[in-house]
């Protein structure tokens, strides 16, 4: 089972979020940035999904991380305060791909699938 990190500071969109992919995915989830370079440092995920605005580290800071810890790591930007015009920036510094805030499930299947491919 492929897996899974999501990072965000929402505990809410945090569950739900969690909640649609468990079934078909290993997850593991933290509402707490500092914690995510903890979770990062010690173990390899193949998908890290997370938030852009969020205190301590944020989207970008994690993107760093994860590409100096496993560049083979596929990250993904979710924000619901950056609009999809904003995604070719997002592109550009390197995420996989982005997700507006609430999330469709449909979307964010559909980008897993991709990145896993």
């Amino acid at each position: 089972m492929k897996k899974i990190l999501i990072i965000d500071d929402d505990k809410i969109s945090l569950s739900v979020l969690s909640c649609m992919l468990k079934n078909n995915y290993d997850i593991t989830s933290t509402f707490d940035s500092w914690n995510a370079v903890n979770i990062l440092n010690k173990n390899n995920f193949e998908i890290v999904i997370t938030d852009i605005c969020m205190p301590i580290a944020n989207g970008f800071e994690i993107l760093r991380m994860v590409k100096q810890t496993n560049p083979e790591t596929k990250t993904i930007a979710m924000s619901a305060s950056f609009a999809e015009k904003n995604k070719k920036m997002f592109l550009e510094k390197g995420f996989f791909d982005f997700f507006e805030k609430p999330v469709q499930k449909e979307k964010i299947l559909e980008i897993i699938k991709r990145a896993i491919k």
